[in-house]
Formats: structure tokens, sequence, C-alpha cells
């Protein structure tokens, strides 16, 4: 967690493949502080410390409201990133009783959504459409990507750079990015690949 302890909590759903460690980029904290809120990052299943288990996008609220339930919170903010937007969705959907707020932050969707197949770079096309035809694949590629990381702290910063712009590849060339970012990696890969697979299925 991040940000202000007594101020109001935002639930903060990482990216995929990412980990709880994502509020630690550089920017986060800060951002926090200064609006005064309480950032809370779980780990997805699989992710992280969190251990395996499978879940669909329609189960996933029910394990934030366990997560809220355990830490105490009742109503809550939630920011998706990335790969946690579509979970984020969820969560406004199936928890109005909890959820005060949701925004989205370069947010992916269902690969169903009409147009939302138009909005994917060539990687993207590549990675989701595998998840979509053939898991099996994605699972053998990020059992080697994880071992890659495993080796490499830094082996997704090539990937990374290239899916941003010009602005954006600046921030993530400074070295407190390229740390953070290789300590979330570590975490989102620490029980293999298993876990980020499931993730984009």
């Amino acid at each position: 967690d991040v940000g202000d302890p007594s101020g109001p909590t935002v639930i903060y759903l990482h990216g995929s493949p990412s980990s709880r460690l994502e509020i630690g980029l550089p920017g986060v904290q800060e951002a926090a502080i200064e609006l005064g809120l309480h950032v809370v990052a779980p780990d997805r299943p699989g992710m992280g410390v969190t251990p395996f288990r499978r879940y669909s996008i329609a189960d996933y609220p029910q394990l934030v409201r366990a997560f809220g339930d355990a830490l105490g919170i009742d109503r809550f903010a939630v920011i998706g990133m990335s790969g946690g937007g579509k979970y984020a969705c969820a969560c406004a959907w199936a928890l109005p009783d909890r959820v005060t707020r949701v925004a989205l932050v370069s947010s992916t969707c269902s690969f169903d959504l009409p147009g939302a197949r138009a909005t994917w770079s060539t990687e993207d096309r590549r990675l989701y459409g595998a998840a979509d035809r053939v898991p099996w694949l994605v699972r053998l590629f990020l059992a080697k990507v994880a071992r890659n990381v495993r080796h490499n702290r830094d082996a997704l910063l090539p990937s990374v750079q290239r899916s941003v712009g010009a602005a954006d590849y600046e921030v993530v060339a400074t070295p407190a990015f390229r740390e953070a970012l290789a300590r979330d990696a570590g975490e989102a890969f620490r029980q293999g690949g298993r876990g980020p697979a499931h993730d984009l299925s």
C-alpha cells in the first residue's frame, strides 16, 4: 500500500503480467500522497504471493470483496490498469454496495467486445490472439518469459520500451523506472507463467 493510510481507499488492480508491486512505479506513491488517497494493491491469483486458482472475470469481484473484508475496508474506489481494467469493470458491476468510483487506465477489455481487436498493436494481436485460440502456447511462452526474468531482471524492458511513445520512453529509460519494473516483473513471474497465462485467457 502507498499514500495516506487515513485517506479514502483505492484498490489498485494491476496490469498483466504484473503484480501488486506495480504501485511502486515512479509517480504512483507521489500521486497518492498528493491526493490524500490510501492505495492498496492485491496480486491476482498465481502472481506475486497469491496462490494460483482458476477464476473468471465474473468471479473476480468476490475476491476483491473478500480482500476488502480482510482489511476492514467497507467502501472503496477501484483503479484498473491495463489488463486490470476488465476486473475493475466487473467490480463496478458486481459490487455496487462497495465500489464508489472506477478509473480505467490504458485498459484492455474482453476480446469479444465490438471494435476491441481493432485497437490491438501487432504484439497484442499475437499475444491475445494466441490466448484466445491456443492457450497452451501462451502458457509455454510465459513459462519461458518467467525463466528469462529469473535470469535477467530487465528481460521485459525491451518489450515495454517498444510499446510506448517518445515522451513515455524517456520515463521508461530512467534508472528508477527500470528498477521498479524489474522488481514488479520478478513478482509477476515469482510462481512461473501459469498465473499470468490464466490472467490473459
